[in-house]
């Protein structure tokens, strides 16, 4: 991503303050690791260019050598502190439904809740999105002789 447009969009995070994370680990054609890094927002509009709304930007992809929930977990904080950004800040996780990731002992979320204290300040979201999509699409199906 061109660092000028990651630049404004952290801005944009920074001013917000508050954030969540989405997450998710799939492997490639070439069968390596890939963690998506995504963060959503609200802006509430005392940017004259920026709009008053919701806004959910993808970061990058990051290749990961491990999908253990300890290695996701340290990707995670590394990749946020290089941006910048206050992992204390995070209000929202997102996460698919893999045990490395959401599992409530160890998964990455439970590492960050434990490692911030955040515990009464963030909302895991799992699979929020196939949720979403399921609920739109069922009806269609259901209604199908």
């Amino acid at each position: 991503m061109g660092q000028a447009v990651l630049q404004e969009i952290v801005g944009r995070i920074k001013s917000a303050k508050f954030f969540a994370v989405i997450l998710d680990c799939t492997p490639d054609i070439s069968h390596q690791e890939q963690l998506s890094m995504v963060l959503r927002y609200v802006a509430d509009g005392s940017h004259s260019h920026v709009p008053a709304g919701v806004y959910e930007h993808f970061i990058k992809f990051i290749i990961v050598e491990s999908s253990t929930e300890e290695h996701l977990f340290h990707t995670l904080i590394q990749e946020l502190e290089m941006l910048g950004l206050d992992v204390g800040n995070i209000r929202g996780q997102g996460y698919d439904n893999g045990a490395n990731m959401k599992g409530h002992n160890y998964g990455v979320q439970a590492r960050l809740l434990v490692r911030k204290k955040i515990h009464g300040h963030s909302l895991l979201l799992v699979c929020a999105t196939i949720l979403i999509l399921f609920l739109e699409i069922w009806p269609k199906h259901a209604q199908m002789p």
